[in-house]
């Protein structure tokens, strides 16, 4: 039997866990003012985000993270409100020239080393609105007090704060996974209390990086290509991976694929294309986001379509060295190519002429009508087939 309470002091009553759902109708309307943060590269939308919410944004080693990242910063700080960069590895003036290298089509190296003239970097880099909280000063102590300072001056406007990256920022726990997961439930709970939007940069795995680069992930399948994916899916509102990637250039220019994964407020499972100028840092948008089922159809269409024409390629090449009529399996094997893709390479090039049947089959077997180049069969003098013999 429990104890009396001491000094006659009466116990509280157990807190209820529940609450009716009409309760939070005036809940919602007293957020109903705050502007949602649309993030956007020029004047292209690529997703949009409730104050309270975290974007997570994945992308293999080298991708262009981190230039995404501040050109989605600068964009806003420009046009919406106050911009806040955590940077726990890079250092604060290799940031800063991505910044002016963006907006002055410099590449970093020219800036960093004092190539464009100090008016053009003082001028690219007037920004009021975004700042920099960097290496050892980036905490959740300092992302706090920065954005309450931010607020005092600019009032009611959305801000934004990034965190560059989350593997690597502040917690108690030793344990790689569930440091992360501390982290992502730390950054969500000072989101919902500063009503703000938290962008949040991951690092993918080695396997993880080059399932992305080769794009056979697109859309809300890419959101598991997080490291410690569970803690991120929890507690992200949107995932933006990087991948497709293709070099365009000699420059670091890349052709990308960028996949809006997860969209708790909707638009996810879509792909945008886009281009990232690896020498600037600039990140441009090249066309509408589609459904990733659409481009995941397509691509696969593609490498089907290039498959079959690499196989017309070595079927040919075989072909050209034959002596004698052969068998279609024996044309294959010869051809060094997939079974199924040499068969219907064979078909396609017998329909254009470029590989007949001869009335001959191979001895032993009840198989089908030899083949060989129309050339060949004509200095055999072996009949086609559908030709009467003569």
């Amino acid at each position: 039997m429990a104890s009396p309470p001491k000094n006659g002091a009466r116990k509280p009553p157990p807190r209820k866990p529940w609450r009716p759902i009409s309760s939070y109708v005036d809940d919602i309307l007293a957020r109903a003012h705050e502007p949602w943060v649309s993030f956007q590269l020029g004047l292209r939308e690529v997703c949009r985000c409730r104050p309270g919410g975290i974007v997570v944004v994945m992308g293999p080693s080298g991708s262009g993270k981190t230039s995404l990242v501040a050109d989605l910063l600068v964009n806003h700080a420009r046009h919406y409100g106050p911009a806040v960069y955590l940077s726990l590895e890079l250092e604060g003036d290799e940031l800063a020239a991505r910044v002016v290298g963006m907006q002055t089509n410099a590449s970093w190296e020219q800036v960093l080393k004092g190539d464009v003239p100090r008016e053009h970097m003082v001028h690219a880099s007037n920004i009021p609105r975004l700042v920099l909280v960097e290496e050892e000063d980036a905490s959740l102590a300092s992302m706090r007090a920065t954005v309450e300072g931010m607020r005092e001056v600019y009032i009611d406007e959305p801000i934004v704060v990034a965190v560059d990256y989350i593997q690597i920022f502040e917690a108690d726990e030793q344990e790689h996974r569930q440091r992360v997961a501390l982290v992502m439930k730390a950054l969500k709970r000072i989101a919902k209390q500063l009503r703000i939007v938290v962008v949040a940069l991951n690092q993918m795995s080695r396997e993880n990086a080059r399932i992305a680069r080769s794009g056979d992930k697109l859309g809300v399948e890419t959101a598991d290509l997080a490291a410690e994916s569970a803690a991120i899916e929890r507690y992200a509102s949107n995932t933006i991976s990087i991948g497709g990637i293709k070099n365009i250039g000699d420059d670091g220019d890349q052709s990308v694929q960028l996949s809006l994964g997860k969209g708790r407020m909707g638009g996810g499972d879509r792909v945008l294309p886009a281009r990232y100028e690896g020498r600037t840092g600039r990140w441009i948008i090249e066309g509408d986001s589609r459904p990733a089922a659409e481009v995941k159809a397509e691509l696969a269409e593609a490498k089907k379509s290039n498959a079959v024409e690499g196989a017309l390629m070595s079927v040919l090449g075989a072909a050209s060295k034959l002596t004698q009529p052969t068998t279609r399996s024996d044309l294959v094997l010869l051809a060094h190519c997939n079974k199924q893709l040499g068969y219907v390479a064979i078909t396609r090039l017998i329909k254009t002429g470029e590989l007949v049947e001869v009335r001959m089959k191979k001895k032993g077997t009840g198989g089908g009508w030899m083949i060989c180049p129309p050339e060949l069969a004509k200095e055999t003098q072996l009949p086609l087939l559908g030709e009467v013999p003569s």
